[in-house]
């Protein structure tokens, strides 16, 4: 009778515990799906969100733009775990060596922050005139008053060159639309990203994003670093004449920096995370168009997902959302940005 009543009673202790593990389940189930429908409405689709219009400037502080190399290479070489070192163009061979010295160069940063000359023509500039020869014309202007306020002789040069003019001469090509293979193979490549700046406005950009990447994650908790791998030029209308810019692949990442032969080296790393789509960016064209991207899953790498994005996204024409995708592009682009 014991064992008999014994029996019983497991069996229904056992039931009593199945029917608390799925009671369990179901509760995490619906918590997980309420906090992903919230994430998501509380996701901010406007244009104020760089996820969303994104805004590309040489001068920005907030991301360093890459050039010359190909996607997939920065991809893997984050996800197999190796550093890569930021290099800036070297210094031009007309910069004299008296503008190199630590006197001139803080003279020079006091100057940036404190000229209203400076400062207004550097802010009527466009975006596209960030690098351009104008853009060094004012720099050079500024350091001719620095040369005469430390009473340094007057520097006789041809006009300056912008950097994108300086970086062809280096070989190394300026364009925001980056190639999809190595110019050179791999045993001669080095693990490096080649930015666009010289030697010291790199220095200050890179330092400004680490310490403001370090700040963020002291505050929040969270690390806002990440390599953007290609970008979605769109409309919001077909009124809209101003295009906006949106990354499509993200992958964290973290920066170091050490000091080498006196000067500051910057690297960055990836953190075993997998790379992320552009959530933001799927829910404003989910909402405004019936699109959403592709996930990445289906292509297995930026180069592959840029080429799928080009296919589901800009192609053709919607006539039941009267948008006009023709003139919307998925391009190559790479920045590296806080987001």
């Amino acid at each position: 009778m014991a064992n008999s009543l014994g029996g019983e009673g497991g069996r229904g202790a056992a039931s009593s515990a199945d029917a608390n593990v799925s009671a369990d389940e179901a509760r995490r189930k619906a918590a997980s799906f309420s906090i992903a429908d919230l994430r998501v409405r509380l996701l901010d689709t406007s244009a104020r969100n760089n996820r969303i219009a994104f805004r590309h400037s040489e001068r920005s502080r907030n991301h360093a733009r890459v050039v010359d190399t190909a996607p997939n290479l920065v991809y893997e070489a984050l996800v197999d775990g190796r550093t890569l070192k930021f290099k800036a163009l070297p210094p031009p061979d007309d910069e004299p060596a008296d503008e190199r010295t630590d006197k001139f160069l803080a003279a020079l940063e006091a100057a940036r922050n404190s000229d209203e000359d400076y400062r207004t023509a550097m802010d009527a500039l466009t975006e596209d005139e960030a690098s351009s020869e104008l853009a060094a014309k004012i720099e050079r202007k500024l350091r001719d008053k620095v040369r005469a306020d430390l009473g340094l002789p007057p520097r006789k040069v041809p006009d300056p060159k912008s950097l994108a003019q300086y970086a062809r001469e280096l070989g190394i090509d300026p364009s925001y639309d980056l190639a999809t293979k190595p110019k050179q193979p791999d045993e001669e490549r080095e693990d490096v990203l080649q930015a666009l700046p010289l030697p010291d406005p790199m220095e200050r950009k890179l330092s400004k994003i680490r310490d403001g990447a370090r700040t963020a994650e002291e505050e929040i908790g969270v690390n806002p670093l990440h390599v953007a791998f290609g970008f979605l030029e769109w409309y919001e209308s077909e009124d809209s004449e101003r295009p906006l810019f949106s990354p499509l692949l993200l992958l964290p990442i973290e920066m170091d920096r050490r000091i080498v032969r006196s000067k500051y080296q910057y690297s960055i790393h990836g953190i075993g995370e997998d790379a992320q789509t552009n959530l933001t960016l799927s829910e404003r064209l989910h909402r405004d168009f019936a699109l959403r991207p592709p996930p990445f899953e289906e292509a297995g790498d930026p180069e592959t997902y840029i080429e799928k994005v080009r296919e589901k996204i800009c192609s053709g024409r919607r006539e039941s959302q009267h948008v006009e995708r023709e003139n919307w592009r998925a391009t190559q682009d790479k920045q590296r940005t806080p987001m």
